[in-house]
């Protein structure tokens, strides 16, 4: 068979493993906005964060997810979107290691 009659199938572009970025997006994220309230804080850990800090912390969060979603043109709503899930999870880990199951923000 000559090289004339071999067909070819071209290479299709893929970006393999996706998850694995956003795994690592979301583990930066996490590291730098738990840092962030530790330092504001002055806690070690999240779980130290009072009632009321984490209250704080969650009327930030609510205006943040306003922010992304009230506003049509908004710029820079990739590292908020990241910080807010980040912060969701941070509020819903605080309530669950202090026994605040149904604190709701």
């Amino acid at each position: 068979m000559s090289k004339l009659n071999t067909i070819t199938t071209p290479s299709v572009f893929e970006l393999d493993r996706l998850h694995k970025l956003q795994d690592q997006l979301h583990a930066t994220t996490q590291g730098w906005v738990e840092s962030a309230i530790e330092s504001h804080f002055g806690v070690d850990n999240t779980v130290d964060l009072t009632k009321t800090q984490i209250d704080e912390i969650a009327t930030f969060g609510a205006h943040l997810a306003i922010k992304l979603y009230d506003t049509k043109d908004y710029q820079g709503a990739e590292a908020e979107t990241i910080a807010s899930c980040v912060l969701n999870g941070i509020i819903n880990h605080w309530a669950h290691e202090n026994n605040e199951d149904e604190y709701k923000y």
